[in-house]
């Protein structure tokens, strides 16, 4: 009930315009279902014609002892379509990626910032709080995009490596090595010309080379 009160209200944080659309998310829940203790993490998305915009502060927490990977900080968008492709934006304190899938874990492309003039960003750590920002092309998005997911992982705290998944939907899938972010089923949902209001096709980034 909880989760499914949030889902409802952050749909009351999302508002478009002639000029474009905004939408706020928040993930106030871990994948097991615990509230999460803290600050969450926020994200905006902001469109206008042609360019998503994305912004973010997140939890980071940096263990005190042991080994350490900064891949353990890092924030997830997922951006999908009815036909499952979908659009991937990770960040981490060494800066944004960008990721295109043909399908749930078929990953077709990879792209850094400077690799693609249609896709900037970056990241900053302060205070515990690691904050970013994207600024993706709609061409590098999937047309008419109807799902969204939001998530932050990081270490539950400084004493131990054990990794929380901060997600805007609440499910432990034991079936794979890590929590399943991909399980489009449980995707928030929003109007296909929410984002952008066009008749957009797959672009030439879309194709794969099989």
């Amino acid at each position: 009930m909880a989760t499914l009160l949030f889902l409802v209200l952050a749909l009351a944080c999302a508002a478009r315009t002639s000029h474009g659309a905004q939408l706020l998310l928040t993930t106030n829940n871990t994948l097991g279902g615990e509230r999460v203790r803290g600050t969450p993490m926020t994200m905006k998305l902001t469109t206008d014609e042609n360019y998503l915009t994305v912004t973010f502060s997140a939890p980071y927490i940096k263990p005190t002892g042991g080994s350490w990977d900064s891949d353990w900080d890092r924030v997830h968008l997922f951006l999908a379509d009815d036909s499952h492709k979908l659009s991937e934006l990770r960040f981490t304190e060494t800066g944004p990626l960008l990721r295109l899938y043909w399908a749930p874990y078929n990953m077709i492309k990879t792209l850094s910032p400077g690799e693609d003039a249609k896709f900037e960003g970056s990241t900053t750590v302060d205070r515990m709080r690691l904050t970013g920002t994207a600024k993706v092309h709609r061409s590098l998005l999937p047309p008419r995009i109807t799902l969204v997911n939001a998530a932050s992982v990081h270490p539950v705290n400084a004493s131990t490596t054990e990794l929380q998944y901060d997600n805007l939907y609440s499910i432990t899938n034991y079936g794979i090595a890590l929590p399943d972010l991909m399980v489009l089923a449980r995707y928030k949902a929003i109007g296909a010309r929410f984002l952008f209001d066009n008749d957009d096709s797959y672009s030439e980034h879309w194709k794969r080379n099989d």
